[in-house]
């Protein structure tokens, strides 16, 4: 279950009588993929089971914010970065990726590219021997999996080495690397 407290958003006109309605953007969005993982059936995700979003009232911890809690289903294992993956063997680490890299594509065939790329977001079951994908609070439309730069996403996760820039500025982002490895 998670459980999320929101304080009122206040509107460009910065009046505190008026607030913008409804439960906060992440919110809604994480709603909006848990459902979609739901009625598609998707594995290696969590699915929706119910939620509640209400205002708290004059009374609240917030007054008048919304108070939303999700009850999801709990995936199994542990995320990658308590299971130590970069201290596991190479044999390991190519089971998990390729076993990430399926989840992943899968989510993405329902329009769902999560951005919070991180080993922490990534669960592995050792019963199992297979890898979910948690926190969808943060995504956007997804482009086609068939044609997903598998390395480029999996050094974005945490997954992979991604080789040092040419220059100080290519770290920073100030250029793009031009003769980058692919």
């Amino acid at each position: 279950m998670k459980v999320k407290i929101q304080v009122p958003p206040r509107p460009a006109s910065d009046d505190p009588k008026h607030f913008l309605p409804g439960p906060s953007d992440t919110t809604l969005a994480e709603l909006h993929a848990l459902r979609t993982f739901c009625e598609t059936g998707l594995e290696g995700v969590p699915h929706l089971l119910h939620t509640k979003c209400s205002p708290q009232g004059p009374d609240g911890p917030f007054p008048d914010g919304y108070i939303s809690y999700t009850v999801m289903t709990k995936m199994p294992g542990q995320d990658l970065m308590a299971a130590k993956f970069w201290s596991l063997s190479d044999d390991e680490k190519e089971e998990w990726r390729q076993s990430f890299l399926l989840v992943l594509k899968s989510i993405w065939r329902v329009q769902i590219a999560p951005y919070d790329c991180a080993l922490r977001n990534v669960l592995w079951d050792p019963m199992t021997r297979e890898c979910s994908i948690v926190d969808f609070e943060h995504y956007r439309p997804a482009k086609d999996p068939i044609n997903m730069h598998e390395t480029e996403e999996m050094q974005r996760w945490g997954l992979v080495h991604r080789p040092p820039p040419s220059t100080w500025a290519g770290e920073w982002g100030l250029i793009k690397e031009v003769n980058a490895p692919r």
